[in-house]
């Protein structure tokens, strides 16, 4: 993590982005690095490559999408986002003494939000911070704080100035007493001053090269304090047990003796002897490999039918479509007739302007009312002075042409009616939608009108008008399906 954000912070430096790389979170091998290098890829966090071809190139989009995100946020929230990103927290958790590491990751995001208060929230906080974290002697951050029922493990160091009802010293691995090689004179004043003694290995055999004056005393003294500090910290592992102490000890059976525990709590030794209540642990023996059982034809079979389960997996069960494209087919096909650079009609704006007006007219207005409402629309689709102009005759023909009064005849017709109809065919459930312009339910059924705005040659429009037909008939098979009336549809130019 404290990786990833150097690299954050300085994301032109290529030698801490490519450490982030080969990290953690990534995982990039030296060999995609070299081939990322010999394609020319820059290894910097601002400039990400275009392409996402390889791990390299989509670890730096990654990296890229944090620094900007760290642009705009301060370091709690990046952090915040960084573990969701990336599972970091998950990760932690899963692994030995989860509950620790990931309780240690929590506490920091905490910690800087709690920083971005006092004005602390930029990258060099965040990393200042994960720093004195990672180099504090302190006790860990559990990820649940105040439950009963966790073991929380721990050295003798973080120990001190903790209590529990049940405390097991354990790993009761031989000492290994080792001579001094450093002294260190502690005056009053508190200043320091110290000697070291300086070596040759070769092989097995040790050859002292230097040592201060008079090494032989300032030897012993050391030895003697580092026994006292044994003992302090003996001290402070037998003493932070409220109910129970367990002291773990190990007798090793070795060829013709018993070797007796030499272990760090071998001082307690007496006291146990005439106080404890020994308890011997069960030795559980580890379980053996697991053995295949199955044939290769069996395994390959089953590998198939996972394949299998996840190519169905894969599949999507659930489609949404429009009346429009299902109409037109191939998304990429270009229509018949798809007018020239000097025969494209009115255009979109003017499209949506007559079906607004159209709308308002279907929904009562008339008269000033509706005047008023088509300069407003002329006005907001930006439509030209021409266009703006010819707008209310276009939609005052419309009113008065045979399919309108048509329409109006059996009452006031729906329009921009909005449908939709789920349909399942081959394991697959469409959902097929479209929003008809003006529709009317009549004795004889349901009258469906889709008005066209195209404004183009009779050449062009005969070869469109197929599949405005197609469209507005799987309009009126909608429609049917939805009521149980039958339907009819027309296909309605107004120019």
């Amino acid at each position: 993590l404290l990786v990833v954000l150097r690299a954050l912070a300085d994301p032109e430096r290529a030698i801490g982005v490519v450490a982030a790389l080969e990290g953690l979170f990534f995982g990039v091998s030296p060999a995609d690095l070299w081939d990322a290098s010999r394609r020319g890829i820059a290894f910097s966090i601002t400039r990400p490559p275009l392409d996402d071809e390889d791990a390299s190139a989509r670890a730096l989009a990654q990296l890229h999408e944090w620094w900007l995100y760290s642009q705009r946020h301060p370091a709690d929230v990046l952090l915040e986002r960084i573990l969701d990103d990336s599972g970091l927290l998950l990760h932690a958790a899963a692994l030995p003494l989860g509950e620790a590491r990931a309780g240690a990751l929590l506490h920091l995001v905490e910690s800087l939000r709690a920083d971005s208060i006092l004005g602390g929230n930029g990258l060099p906080d965040a990393m200042a911070r994960l720093e004195s974290v990672l180099g504090a002697d302190a006790a860990d951050s559990p990820l649940r704080p105040g439950r009963s029922d966790a073991v929380r493990v721990m050295n003798l160091h973080k120990a001190k100035g903790l209590e529990a009802e049940v405390v097991m010293l354990a790993a009761p691995v031989d000492r290994t007493v080792f001579e001094p090689v450093v002294h260190v004179t502690r005056g009053e004043t508190g200043k320091a001053t110290g000697g070291l003694l300086i070596t040759h290995r070769n092989d097995s055999t040790t050859r002292v090269l230097a040592h201060p004056p008079h090494w032989a005393v300032t030897q012993a003294d050391e030895a003697k304090f580092a026994e006292a500090e044994a003992a302090r910290l003996l001290y402070v592992a037998a003493t932070r047990a409220k109910r129970e102490l367990w002291v773990s000890q190990c007798e090793k059976q070795l060829t013709d003796r018993v070797k007796c525990d030499d272990s760090i709590w071998r001082p307690l030794a007496p006291v146990l002897e005439e106080y404890a209540s020994p308890r011997e642990l069960r030795i559980n023996v580890a379980p053996g490999r697991k053995v295949v059982a199955r044939s290769a034809a069996s395994l390959a079979q089953a590998s198939d039918e996972a394949a299998e389960r996840m190519r169905v997996a894969a599949t999507s069960s659930l489609r949404f479509v429009t009346v429009t494209r299902e109409t037109k087919g191939d998304e990429g096909e270009q229509w018949v007739g798809e007018p020239t650079s000097t025969e494209r009609g009115q255009g979109k704006a003017w499209g949506r302007a007559v079906h607004r007006a159209l709308e308002a007219m279907g929904r009562g207005r008339t008269g000033t009312s509706l005047q008023s409402f088509v300069r407003a629309v002329a006005a907001d689709e930006e439509l030209d002075a021409d266009q703006a102009e010819a707008l209310y005759p276009l939609i005052a023909r419309t009113a008065a042409s045979p399919a309108w009064l048509a329409l109006r005849a059996t009452g006031a017709p729906s329009v921009e009616l909005a449908v939709m109809r789920a349909e399942s065919a081959d394991g697959i459930t469409s959902i097929m939608e479209g929003v008809i312009d003006a529709a009317m339910l009549g004795p004889d059924g349901w009258r469906v009108v889709d008005w066209k705005t195209d404004d183009v040659g009779e050449e062009i429009w005969s070869e469109r008008v197929d599949r405005y037909a197609r469209q507005v008939g799987e309009y009126a098979r909608l429609l049917t399906a939805l009521t149980g009336q039958p339907a009819t549809g027309e296909v309605e130019r107004i120019v």
